[in-house]
């Protein structure tokens, strides 16, 4: 990679729709040289797929709520407690950690149901100890942002949010 890519990655990382004639005129290369050192960059996978944003509080989400889960002991079985996760509405990320906490997970919530399902599955998991969560509202400086990357759509938010928005209208 020379500086050239450094400019490219750059610009598209501000506006990934950015034409890439535009992407030329301002580094001094034509718009098919960008298209080559782009496609060039994405096989090497340095660049992938362009993502969208999701406002979640436009979509009606009031919060992004974080849960910090302790084990009892070494959670072996990642697997089992990421299936049973991926049943909830909602959820954005699990991670498992270091630390006093073994467990990371964050989620959405439109209204305190929300929050009692995911509360609910921690207290029924005889694995889990405790927990704790941090609660993030949203306000108009600081929206429920989240990228949407292609993939498998049923492991997507939006994917989610559009499932449980049909079940309720």
């Amino acid at each position: 990679m020379d500086n050239l890519d450094w400019q490219i990655m750059d610009m598209l990382l501000r506006d990934a729709r950015k034409p890439y004639s535009e992407i030329g005129k301002t580094i001094g290369l034509g718009k098919d040289s960008i298209q080559k050192r782009v496609k060039k960059l994405q096989e090497q996978g340095i660049l992938g797929t362009p993502i969208s944003i999701l406002d979640a509080g436009k979509c009606g989400f009031e919060a992004i709520v974080d849960f910090f889960i302790k084990t009892d002991s070494e959670l072996n079985d990642v697997k089992q407690v990421e299936a049973q996760l991926a049943k909830l509405p909602y959820i954005l990320t699990f991670a498992k950690t270091l630390g006093d906490y073994n467990l990371y997970i964050s989620s959405f919530f439109r209204n305190l149901d929300d929050i009692r399902q995911i509360v609910k599955l921690i207290k029924s998991n005889p694995n889990f100890s405790s927990f704790e969560m941090a609660i993030y509202n949203k306000d108009v400086s600081n929206p429920l942002i989240v990228p949407f990357v292609e993939g498998n759509p049923e492991n997507s938010i939006l994917y989610k949010i559009r499932a449980k928005y049909q079940q309720t209208t």
